[in-house]
Formats: C-alpha cells, sequence, structure tokens
C-alpha cells in the first residue's frame, strides 16, 4: 500500500549537504527565537517545547521521541535516503548537550 514514490531529478551531494546546512540554520534560528520569546511553534518542534515547559524534560530527547513514528512512515514511504537525511537535519539540531532545541 505504502511504495516509495519516484523522485523528479536527483541532486547532487553538494547541493544535499548545502541544503541540510542551510535548513538546521533556519530551523534552529526560528526555534531558537521563539523559545527565548517563550513562545511556542507549530508541529512535533511546538509539542517539544510544551512539554519541555510543562515537565522540565530535555526538549531535544522529546522532540526525538515524537519524531519516531514519523521515521518509520518516511522509511516506508520515500525510502532510505530520505529517511537519513531527515535523521541528520533532527540530530544537527540537537548537537549542543544541555541546550537542545534553543532552550
Amino acid at each position: 500500500m505504502l511504495e516509495p514514490k519516484p523522485t523528479g531529478s536527483p541532486h547532487s551531494a553538494f547541493e544535499d549537504a548545502q541544503a541540510l546546512v542551510t535548513r538546521t540554520a533556519f530551523v534552529a534560528l526560528g526555534v531558537t527565537l521563539y523559545a527565548q520569546a517563550g513562545l511556542l511553534t507549530g508541529g512535533t518542534a511546538g509539542i517539544a517545547l510544551l512539554l519541555h515547559y510543562a515537565s522540565g524534560w530535555p526538549s531535544g530527547a522529546v522532540f526525538f521521541a515524537l519524531n519516531l513514528p514519523f521515521v518509520w512512515l518516511a522509511v516506508r514511504t520515500l525510502g532510505w535516503p530520505f529517511t537519513l537525511k531527515t535523521c541528520a537535519l533532527v540530530l544537527a539540531l540537537n548537537h549542543k548537550p544541555g541546550r537542545s532545541m534553543g532552550v
């Protein structure tokens, strides 16, 4: 039922790396600005920040746990290359111990 869809023209490894760095920077900036202002963003990042504020749990760990069902779905529908790039983005957002997702 869930078949991988064919993609358009493939990007080079350099283009993929450039996009990964750019996306990580913009998402990190946005989440940091929201967190510093005490605001919430939507999606799993917003839910992770909400649970962090309410419980004190590390937002990066909550963000990772909330994304696990989506990782499984991505593997099933889009394949491993897309899923690994997405996991790299999520890990890059949480690279600083004790200061994950700008909180």
